[in-house]
Formats: structure tokens, sequence, C-alpha cells
């Protein structure tokens, strides 16, 4: 499910903050755990929440108010040994419009490797189940997004 694009005023962070816990407490009621709410100021407000759901795959989701923003697809994956993910970027402006020629650039947390296309690579060898990080910035305003890789051996 994509939700809206949100339609929040950035001078009333008590707002922001109130949706995101809203959103928080729905998942952990829902099963979710290790539930974290943050939120950033840096060239426009970012809030976000990540959490782990109830099968130990880790979810994201953040949203930007002002300034561009970072959205990857797809926002979850699944590799075993060895295997491939492609994904992709897009970078909108604040008013949810592409902003063409943006270019990201690419890291992951975690066992495999991203190039600058976005193609994650899974390790040879995964020894245990784990959950890798793959993350697109958009360098002219930090802003980014996230999305899961579940690993399996």
């Amino acid at each position: 499910m994509k939700l809206p694009p949100l339609q929040i005023n950035p001078a009333d962070l008590d707002s922001i903050h109130t949706l995101f816990q809203q959103l928080l407490d729905f998942m952990t009621a829902g099963g979710y755990t290790n539930g974290n709410l943050y939120g950033t100021i840096s060239g426009g407000v970012s809030c976000g929440i990540t959490c782990t759901g109830p099968t130990g795959n880790t979810y994201s989701y953040s949203e930007r108010v002002l300034g561009a923003r970072v959205a990857i697809s797809p926002p979850s994956a699944a590799c075993s040994s060895g295997g491939a993910q492609q994904f992709t970027a897009t970078v909108k402006d604040e008013n949810n419009v592409d902003i063409p020629g943006a270019t990201v650039t690419w890291t992951v947390s975690g066992l495999g490797t991203v190039d600058t296309a976005g193609l994650y690579r899974a390790p040879a060898t995964v020894a245990a189940a784990s959950t890798d990080i793959v993350s697109a910035t958009y360098p002219d305003t930090a802003s980014s997004a996230q999305a899961s890789v579940s690993l399996t051996p």
C-alpha cells in the first residue's frame, strides 16, 4: 500500500510527530517490534519509522515534508546466497514532481553490495538469515530512502 503525500505545515512539528507516533503505535499493535521513530531537519523536515515485522523482516517508512525526497522501489526484497535485486530510485520535489536528471548515491549496510545503478548483490555465501539495508541518497539535499533485503542461506 502506498501512502499519499503528507499535507502538513512544516512549522507544525508537533503534528508531524503525532502522525508518526500513531503509525508506530499501529505497527506495534500489529506485532511489529524494535520500533524507532526519528526526525531530522536538514534542507527540509524528514520523519520516519523503522521496525521489525512479525516474520523478522525490517521495514522502514520515511516522509520528507519540505524539499526533494527519494523513493526506492521495491521497498523490500528477499535474496538467497549469490542472488541479485535491481532497485530504482526516484527523486521528487516538494510538489511531488520528478526532478529531471536527479542522481542518487547508493550504499548498503550489511553483507551485500550495491553498484552505482542500484543493483544489489547478495554475498556468495549467507551463513544465517539476516537483513541488509539499501539506501539511496540525493546529495543536493541529503534526502534518502531505504529498502530492506532479507537474506536467506
